[in-house]
């Protein structure tokens, strides 16, 4: 037998897709499709940490780019970009994004006086990939800046239905490469 390592073309295992397009809550809908916010979630998530526990440290931590094989890679310098664990540069984002207020558990609290900020992740259940796994370490991680996150497992059908319905704040799935 051989093992063969097989490169995704896409570059990602687990994407997080944040759904600028979501409707229900006009603060949500506000930080969702802010660029700033977007980043500070992305800085706040150790990589690393998801490669070593979830993919057994045979992945290469970095941002959802092509691979250089692939003719739509942008360049080296893409890899890395807001995809290196930085929660100072990620507190500060959020602090000059006005939140700074955080309740007597340490998370954001909202503009508009309704508690804490929380936004909702959606993942398959019983995936290829561990996506329940990969949240739950998403969850600590936006926790150490302050931001809650609330994890919805759905099964793939009722999954399938929200995602094309729009329902989905955030979501996470694969990318084959196929689409490149």
């Amino acid at each position: 037998y051989r093992v063969r390592f097989w490169p995704n073309l896409g570059g990602s295992e687990a994407i997080i897709y944040i759904n600028q397009t979501w409707q229900g809550d006009p603060e949500i809908e506000k930080w969702l499709r802010n660029l700033d916010f977007r980043i500070a979630l992305s800085l706040a998530i150790d990589r690393e940490e998801i490669n070593e526990s979830i993919f057994l440290g045979i992945g290469k931590p970095r941002a959802f780019v092509a691979v250089p094989n692939n003719p739509y890679y942008p360049g080296p310098d893409y890899e890395k970009k807001y995809a290196v664990r930085d929660l100072d540069r990620s507190n500060a984002i959020l602090d000059t994004l006005s939140l700074v207020k955080k309740d007597n558990k340490g998370y954001r609290l909202r503009h508009d006086g309704k508690g804490p900020l929380v936004i909702t992740l959606s993942v398959l259940s019983q995936a290829m990939v561990n996506f329940e796994g990969i949240a739950e370490l998403l969850l600590n991680h936006w926790q150490d800046v302050g931001i809650k996150l609330h994890i919805r497992v759905e099964e793939r059908s009722y999954y399938a239905k929200r995602a094309t319905t729009n329902e989905h704040q955030l979501s996470m799935w694969v990318t084959g490469g196929s689409e490149n």
